[in-house]
C-alpha cells in the first residue's frame, strides 16, 4: 500500500505536469490561429510557399509532440496508481 509522501508526491507532480502543459498549450494554440487556406493565401514567391509549407509542418510536428506528451503522462500516472489501468486511456 502507499504511504500519503507518495501520494502527495504523486499529486505534485501531476499538479507540475498540468502545468506544463497547459503551458505548451497556449503557447501553441497561438500559433494554430490561422488556418490551412489563410496560410497558403497570397503566397507569390515560391520562397514564401516554402516557408508556409515549413510553418505548417512545424505545427503538426509540434500537435504531434502534444499528443505524445500526454499519452506518455497517462503511462506515468498509470505506473504509479495503485490500480492497473492503461496509459492510453489515462491520457484521454
Amino acid at each position: 500500500m502507499k504511504s500519503n509522501n507518495d501520494a502527495a508526491s504523486v499529486k505534485c507532480c501531476a499538479r507540475k505536469i498540468w502545468a506544463h502543459f497547459k503551458e505548451f498549450v497556449a503557447s501553441v494554440k497561438g500559433d494554430l490561429k490561422e488556418t490551412h487556406d489563410e496560410m497558403f493565401q497570397g503566397a507569390d514567391t515560391p520562397k514564401q510557399r516554402l516557408q508556409r509549407s515549413v510553418k505548417h509542418g512545424l505545427l503538426l510536428l509540434a500537435q504531434l509532440c502534444l499528443i505524445m506528451g500526454v499519452y506518455a503522462a497517462g503511462c506515468a500516472l498509470a505506473s504509479v496508481l495503485p490500480i492497473t489501468l492503461p496509459g492510453n486511456s489515462l491520457g484521454m
